[in-house]
């Protein structure tokens, strides 16, 4: 997973893309302009949103609900995602366990 530097724009965190180990990428985003929980730069976060993964995260029956499209799982943003399946997200596709400490740093 590449490490964790946000960026500041108008206000905005923006954080890149997560790299996992298997090629998976995702984009996890939480700032006042996100679609998360708590809606601030602060944190700490309980959801928090993501973009276009480049694979359909499972247990699809979990994902969906939170998903713009449904139809289209890796070309959509899905709202307010517990941070829980995300860090369940990370596991799978990065199996180090490292990582999704790092990741949970942010809520």
């Amino acid at each position: 997973m590449s490490e964790m530097k946000v960026w500041r724009t108008y206000g905005t965190v923006v954080r890149p893309h997560l790299n996992l180990a298997d090629g998976t990428t995702a984009s996890v985003q939480a700032s006042h302009s996100h679609n998360c929980t708590p809606r601030n730069n602060e944190g700490p976060y309980s959801h928090v949103e993501v973009g276009f993964p480049s694979v359909r995260p499972e247990p699809w029956s979990e994902w969906a609900q939170y998903a713009e499209d449904p139809s289209d799982p890796t070309r959509t943003v899905y709202s307010y995602v517990p941070i829980e399946l995300v860090a369940e997200f990370i596991l799978i596709h990065n199996q180090n366990l490292i990582s999704v400490m790092k990741f949970l740093e942010l809520s």
